[in-house]
C-alpha cells in the first residue's frame, strides 16, 4: 500500500514531457509511475519481466517501448528512479512531518495554558465545598498522571525552538538570528504565549512572521491593559461613592 494513496499528477508538465509518446506508451508509463508510487522507496526493479508485468504487456512489446520509457528514469544499482516522483514524495513526507510537529506544538500550548491557569487559581491550600467540609485543592505538584498532549509540555522551550527556527529562517532570517529572536520572546513573554504565537503564525503563513507575532503580542498586551484600566476605574467609582467594592485587579474579564 502506498504511503500516500493519491499520486500527484501535474497534467501540464506531464503532457509537455510526453507529447512524443503513443497511446500505448502513455498507458505503460502511467502504470509504471503508479507502481513506483506504491512501492516503499518509490522505485522499480531493473527487471524486464517485472516491468512488462507492471506495464500490462508481453515481454516482446515491452522490449520495443523500453528504450523510449527508460529516458524518463534514472537506472542505477538495479533500480529505476523517477526524479519528479521522488521529489513529490519527499515534499509530502516533509509536509506530513511539519503538520505533526505543529499539532504537537498546538497541544503543548493548550496544555501549558491549562497548567498556568490552574496554578494561578491555587491561592489557598484548602477550599470549602458546599457542605463547608475542608477539601484539599490540587496543586501543580499533585496533578495526576498525564498523557498525550500534556506530557509534551514538559519541555515547551524545545518545542518552541524546533518549530520556530525553521519558520523564521524560511522568512529570511539566519538560524542564529532566529534563535536570538525566540530567546527574546521567551524573556519577555510566557512560554505558552510564545508557542501559541508561533503556531498561529504557522497557520496564517504571514509574509513577515516576526512582525506578525510581535503584533500579536502587542494586541494581547493592549487588551490586558484595557482590562486592568476598567478594573481600576470601577474600583475608584466605588471609593468615590464610599461604598465597599472590588479592589483593582479583583474583577475578572
Amino acid at each position: 500500500m502506498a504511503e500516500f494513496p493519491s499520486l500527484p499528477l501535474f497534467t501540464d508538465a506531464y503532457l509537455a514531457d510526453t507529447t512524443h509518446l503513443t497511446t500505448t506508451e502513455h498507458g505503460a508509463y502511467l502504470l509504471l509511475l503508479m507502481t513506483a508510487w506504491r512501492t516503499p522507496g518509490c522505485y522499480l526493479p531493473d527487471d524486464d519481466v517485472m516491468l512488462a508485468r507492471y506495464a500490462k504487456m508481453t515481454r516482446d512489446k515491452w522490449k520495443k517501448i523500453r528504450p523510449t520509457l527508460v529516458q524518463f528514469f534514472r537506472v542505477r544499482d538495479g533500480q529505476w528512479h523517477q526524479a519528479r516522483l521522488q521529489d513529490e514524495l519527499q515534499h509530502l513526507q516533509s509536509k506530513k512531518s511539519q503538520q505533526s510537529k505543529a499539532g504537537k506544538a498546538s497541544a503543548t500550548a493548550k496544555a501549558l495554558k491549562r497548567r498556568n491557569r490552574d496554578a494561578a487559581s491555587v491561592d489557598d491550600p484548602l477550599q470549602r465545598n458546599a457542605n463547608e467540609n475542608s477539601t484539599p485543592r490540587p496543586t501543580p505538584n499533585t496533578v495526576t498522571k498525564v498523557t498525550g498532549a500534556e506530557a509534551l509540555s514538559d519541555d515547551p522551550k524545545k518545542m518552541i525552538f524546533n518549530l520556530g527556527v525553521p519558520m523564521l529562517t524560511a522568512g529570511g532570517m539566519k538560524p542564529s538570528q532566529a534563535r536570538s529572536m525566540l530567546g527574546k520572546w521567551l524573556k519577555d513573554h510566557d512560554p505558552a504565549a510564545v508557542l501559541a504565537g508561533i503556531v498561529a503564525a504557522r497557520d496564517h503563513a504571514p509574509a513577515n512572521p516576526v512582525e506578525w507575532i510581535a503584533g500579536r503580542f502587542r494586541s494581547i498586551a493592549s487588551r490586558e491593559e484595557e482590562a486592568r484600566s476598567v478594573s481600576r476605574a470601577i474600583a475608584e467609582q466605588y471609593r468615590q461613592m464610599d461604598i465597599p467594592g472590588p479592589q483593582p485587579g479583583d474583577l475578572k474579564h
